[in-house]
């Protein structure tokens, strides 16, 4: 089983890591742009406009708070509320979602659906290293891997098959 940890994540003044700024744009950026879309939202239905202002403070202040108060829990808690709202956003434009003005009935695709949904895929490439959620370490160097068993291992995916 691998060990994994992630990299010391460090308040701004302190040596913040180029990862951790860059996380930090993009999820502020999400925000944005869902702060963007939100007076649309409110003329669909009341419901969605406020779940789009629920969202662009959410990813806001964990943008800032990557910043100011880094945290394992923070990064983690951004990758599942991120990938939650992808799913969200695959359920809307394929078969419609159960609320709203027009159940059941997908969602159009605009240039800001790409724009934000692209930012969130981008957001999630930068969190998941972060996390410690790789077989990688943050240099790009292989984990060593620590079995759980006591004693000695044998790792079949290394033995190649001979003629």
């Amino acid at each position: 089983m691998q060990s994994l940890s992630r990299p010391a994540l460090r308040p701004l003044g302190q040596g913040v890591l180029p990862a951790q700024c860059s996380a930090a744009g993009l999820a502020i950026a999400a925000g944005l742009l869902h702060f963007e879309v939100a007076p649309h939202h409110f003329q669909e239905t009341l419901v969605f406009g406020i779940f789009m202002l629920i969202v662009g403070v959410a990813q806001l202040a964990g943008g800032l708070l990557l910043l100011a108060r880094p945290s394992g829990a923070l990064v983690g808690g951004l990758v599942g509320g991120t990938v939650l709202l992808l799913a969200l956003y695959a359920v809307a434009h394929t078969t419609g979602l159960p609320i709203g003005p027009r159940p059941w009935q997908p969602e159009h695709l605009h240039t800001i659906d790409v724009l934000s949904k692209g930012t969130e895929l981008a957001l999630l490439w930068v969190l998941v290293p972060l996390g410690g959620w790789t077989g990688r370490r943050a240099g790009g160097r292989p984990r060593a891997e620590r079995s759980s068993a006591s004693g000695p291992s044998i790792r079949f995916d290394a033995v190649a098959d001979r003629p």
